[in-house]
């Protein structure tokens, strides 16, 4: 194999057409030039130069040679080039996916963060549930994702970075007739439409707990739906109960539009995690843009307990 160093001598040597000159410009001594070429010469068994008092020429072979030294050498500066913008995230892509929640909540703060510093990423984000995102990671179709993990805990082949959990609870429209009852429980909440997205096990084990037998035998109306803001949109326009953390609704509670209900089985709380495979070694992007969702959770966590500190909406961690 033809070292790449000793290519980019023989393409300079040919632009000065002088040892002296050549090798002044690589910053070697003229003997260490000379040696080199030969030996790149023997190795090879042709002449790469002719040389005469005062002229140095390509031979047959050398043209070619320089004619593929140009492409190799070309080649090799440009991805030491682009390796160095990876690792300075001046170039590259990231591919993540996340659930619903996340999506309209720290990720969508910490991809608009990341983009302030690191504008020439090229970022493609994929919204899903956890099932589907799981087989995307599988696939090596996204580089990560965050969503519920619940269900992935006991995966050998996943390395799980768990977040910090968010109270969830159910939510209204303010004027909605439940918030009339001195006390509210499931069963009332399930007098309505319920809009859901798709529910981890442990929420359906706790739904099957909570719903005696004869409960059970009625046929509960639901929304199944994964758009945070079509659901803000359903319950702002119905009497369609929706469930949430703070971030997704902090709008329309700041302007009283929505309303938490006073019913909060510990449960609700989210378990949300960073999920990679172990097999895998994050890209710079990847590291970075995780560091910067810390942050952005840190924040979000700051922000929900000062709003259930000002208000009567505590959420309590009621099973």
């Amino acid at each position: 194999m033809i070292n790449c160093r000793i290519l980019k001598q023989v393409l300079v040597l040919n632009k000065e057409k002088n040892f002296a000159r050549a090798a002044l410009s690589l910053h070697l001594s003229q003997p260490t030039l000379t040696r080199n070429i030969q030996a790149l010469e023997e190795k090879v068994g042709y002449k790469i130069f002719d040389r005469a008092p005062g002229n140095l020429k390509l031979t047959n072979f050398g043209q070619m040679l320089v004619r593929h030294a140009e492409k190799i050498v070309s080649a090799s500066s440009q991805l030491e080039n682009e390796i160095a913008q990876f690792l300075n995230l001046q170039a590259g892509h990231l591919n993540l996916g996340m659930g619903p929640f996340p999506a309209e909540t720290s990720f969508s703060r910490t991809i608009g963060l990341f983009n302030e510093q690191f504008s020439k990423i090229h970022i493609k984000s994929t919204v899903d549930n956890w099932e589907n995102l799981h087989t995307l990671l599988l696939n090596e179709k996204i580089e990560f994702f965050v969503a519920e993990t619940s269900e992935l805990e006991k995966n050998k082949y996943l390395e799980i970075t768990p977040l910090q959990s968010h109270p969830g609870f159910f939510y209204c429209r303010t004027d909605h007739p439940i918030l009339e009852k001195m006390t509210i429980n499931l069963k009332d909440c399930m007098q309505y439409s319920m809009i859901l997205p798709k529910l981890p096990k442990r929420f359906i084990n706790f739904l099957n707990t909570e719903i005696s037998s004869r409960e059970k035998q009625k046929e509960y109306a639901y929304i199944e739906c994964d758009n945070v803001g079509m659901t803000n949109k359903i319950v702002l326009n119905s009497l369609a109960i929706g469930i949430g953390v703070y971030d997704l609704v902090s709008n329309h509670l700041q302007d009283k539009r929505i309303k938490i209900i006073p019913f909060h089985p510990g449960f609700m709380k989210t378990i949300h995690g960073i999920v990679k495979l172990k097999s895998h070694t994050l890209s710079p992007a990847a590291q970075e843009f995780i560091s910067i969702l810390n942050l952005v959770e840190e924040e979000l966590c700051t922000e929900e307990t000062l709003y259930f500190s000002r208000t009567s909406d505590a959420v309590s961690e009621k099973g």
